[in-house]
């Protein structure tokens, strides 16, 4: 039955990650913002400790930009408890150029209030 349960929770995080990319690609800030916890901590922020409005503020900014289109690849999602793990690859490709970037990604995840929220995260380019 436990088996079930970890199955069920991992699902929850792949899904609210693939709710963020869908956001993200159709500029829909209130399903991105579906992952977040009321307090995230982004480690690549000069001001870590971000609130939702704060981090909502961030992410309207990307938004408005338009410069990407989005692609999140979790490649392992643990569970443990109310707390989770996953790491994975995000592909971020460039609306004008076409280019291609790659950045690997570690999120921590919380359950609170029967919710999967992600409360901490740290990306970083792939270098060959």
């Amino acid at each position: 039955m436990e088996e079930n349960i970890t199955d069920q929770e991992i699902a929850e995080i792949r899904m609210l990650t693939t709710k963020f990319e869908i956001g993200f690609n159709s500029k829909d800030l209130g399903k991105m913002m579906e992952l977040y916890a009321d307090k995230y901590f982004d480690v690549n922020m000069k001001d870590q400790m971000q609130t939702r409005e704060e981090r909502a503020s961030y992410y309207e900014k990307i938004l408005n930009a338009n410069k990407y289109k989005l692609k999140v690849n979790p490649d392992e999602i643990i569970v443990s408890g109310d707390h989770a793990f996953s790491r994975g690859e995000i592909e971020l490709k460039d609306n004008q150029n076409g280019e291609i970037r790659y950045l690997r990604y570690i999120e921590v995840w919380r359950k609170e209030n029967q919710k999967w929220k992600s409360i901490w995260g740290i990306d970083a380019p792939i270098h060959e």
